[in-house]
């Protein structure tokens, strides 16, 4: 199996450490930022391995961690939705959240 590479082109990247908000290319190679640019790269071609998504005019921001939360499973997927990424679980069972705790990391929870 080859590298599942995603190539973000495009976007209005916010920059939370310096305050800016550019235009970038992010490359994502098996969920993880290798490369951020401003290059055109044109040369860039979707393939098995490599998907490109144009998402001029949307933002990319990092991900969101909400530091007081009571989770429930069937609500979890409205988080990530919203661009919450981390939870911080204060309050409920923790054995109710065990197949949260054990999800993959392609399922679309925080």
């Amino acid at each position: 199996m080859g590298n599942n590479i995603l190539v973000l082109k495009n976007g209005n990247v916010i920059d939370v450490e310096n305050g800016y908000i550019v235009r970038n290319n992010i490359t994502i190679e098996n969920g993880i930022i290798i490369k951020l640019d401003s290059e055109n790269n044109e040369e860039i071609k979707e393939n098995s391995d490599v998907t490109v998504l144009d998402p001029q005019g949307k933002w990319i921001i990092p991900g969101l961690i909400d530091m007081h939360v009571h989770i429930k499973e069937g609500f979890a997927p409205l988080f990530t939705a919203s661009g919450v990424t981390t939870v911080r679980n204060t309050g409920g069972n923790v054995n109710e959240l065990k197949d949260l705790i054990e999800a993959s990391m392609e399922a679309p929870t925080p």
